[in-house]
């Protein structure tokens, strides 16, 4: 299934998003890394350097399109100021009967979802399709690469963020998974 909400143009593949604290990350990825093993299907692993939150997926972008995204992120996060977020539970995509995908929910009141609709109102400016899916703060910790996964009850402690800036991130996709690049970063206040 292709997420290119702007199929008409074929360049950068983007996305904007909150990219966690490297070393929130890693402890995050210690806990997961105690998984391997669990599930008997191939499973690809997210590394700790792309654990992040997508606040916008863009897909194939125009270098004009990705200059009014950030001109559009530079005028809307003026007055956005920064907010701590909180690590949830666990959560299976599409759903707990079929899971391909292994996620880390995030919580922060109504912050996040602010935040969504920010990216969402730039992304529409800059002349992308309105987002029809309905925003869900996560971060993807495994991808199934064949079959469901086994859902295991598995606790993580609770861990603080503090969502002080966002990026407009750069995508390639490779056969060995996703290679990140930031294209800038915006501070919140």
């Amino acid at each position: 299934m292709s997420h290119d909400t702007n199929p008409a143009s074929q360049g950068i593949r983007a996305f904007i998003a909150y990219i966690l604290p490297l070393d929130t990350a890693a402890l995050l990825h210690k806990k997961v890394k105690r998984l391997q093993g669990w599930d008997e299907s191939p499973v690809r692993w997210t590394p700790p350097q792309n654990f992040h939150l997508t606040l916008r997926f863009l897909g194939d972008s125009s270098a004009e399109q990705l200059e009014k995204i950030k001109e559009g992120l530079r005028h809307e996060l003026e007055g956005f100021h920064s907010f701590i977020s909180m690590s949830g539970g666990v959560q299976y995509f599409p759903s707990d009967n079929h899971p391909r995908i292994m996620t880390l929910t995030l919580h922060s009141g109504r912050r996040m979802n602010d935040l969504n609709r920010v990216c969402e109102r730039v992304s529409c400016q800059a002349g992308y399709t309105p987002e029809q899916r309905l925003f869900r703060p996560h971060v993807t910790l495994a991808r199934s690469l064949s079959r469901p996964l086994s859902i295991l009850p598995w606790q993580i402690p609770g861990y603080r963020f503090n969502v002080a800036e966002l990026a407009l991130v750069q995508s390639e996709l490779r056969p060995d998974g996703a290679r990140y690049r930031i294209m800038e970063t915006f501070p919140l206040r």
